[in-house]
C-alpha cells in the first residue's frame, strides 16, 4: 500500500471515528499526520498496549484479558499498564490457526 492510499484510509477512519475536524494536538497536527509520519521501513514496536493488541486481533478487551490471564500471550506490567510482546501475539495467532486447520 502506498503512502497516499494509507493516508486516505487513515483519514476515512479518523473522519468516521472523530468527525472531519478532529485535531489531536495543539500544534495543529492531526492524527493522520502523526500516523503517516513514520517510515514504512521503520521497525514495529516490540510491545503494544492492550488497546492495540485488541485492534490487531480484532477482539474485545474482555476476550483479550481472558487470553492474557490464561497465559496465552506474554506480557508484563509497567506501572498500571500491561505491555504485550508483539511476537507472542503472532505466535498466538499461529497456534489458533494450526489448531483449527
Amino acid at each position: 500500500m502506498n503512502q497516499f492510499s494509507l493516508k486516505t484510509k487513515i483519514k476515512q477512519h479518523v473522519s468516521l471515528t472523530y468527525g472531519d475536524g478532529f485535531v489531536a494536538r495543539k500544534d495543529g497536527h492531526s492524527v493522520v499526520d502523526d500516523a503517516c509520519a513514520s517510515s514504512p521501513t521503520e521497525e514495529p514496536p516490540i510491545t503494544v498496549g492492550v488497546e492495540e493488541a485488541c485492534r490487531l486481533l480484532s477482539i474485545g478487551r474482555t476476550s483479550f484479558y481472558r487470553i492474557m490471564d490464561a497465559g496465552e500471550v506474554a506480557f508484563f506490567h509497567r506501572g498500571r499498564r500491561r505491555l504485550i510482546v508483539r511476537q507472542s501475539l503472532i505466535e498466538y495467532v499461529r497456534r489458533q490457526t494450526s489448531e483449527k486447520g
